[in-house]
C-alpha cells in the first residue's frame, strides 16, 4: 500500500477474518489471527521504506492493488492544545 509518497509493505499473509496490524505510535507490526493472538511480524516488513513514517500536510492518496482491504486511522497528535 502506498500513501502519498510513502510504502507501507509487509511479505506476510493474512487469511480470511485475520489482519496485520501496522502502529507507527508504538512501533510495531503484528499479525492478529481470527482468535485474536497476535504475532510480532516486524521483520518481515519492507526495509527499502520507513513503514513507521508519519502522513504528511501533503495529498495524501492511498493506492492499493485491491487484494485487500484497508481500515486507516489517523490520530492528531499536538504539543499544544489547540485553544492556547
Amino acid at each position: 500500500m502506498t500513501i502519498g509518497s510513502n510504502v507501507y509493505e509487509v511479505d506476510y499473509n493474512a487469511d480470511e477474518g485475520e489482519r496485520i496490524e501496522i502502529d507507527t505510535r508504538k512501533k510495531t507490526v503484528k499479525h492478529i489471527n481470527i482468535n485474536g493472538g497476535e504475532t510480532n511480524i516486524f521483520a518481515h516488513r519492507n526495509r527499502e521504506h520507513d513503514i513507521f513514517a508519519r502522513l504528511t500536510d501533503e495529498n495524501n492518496v492511498i493506492k492499493t492493488n485491491g487484494s485487500f482491504t484497508v481500515e486507516l486511522t489517523v490520530l492528531e497528535e499536538r504539543s499544544m492544545a489547540e485553544w492556547i
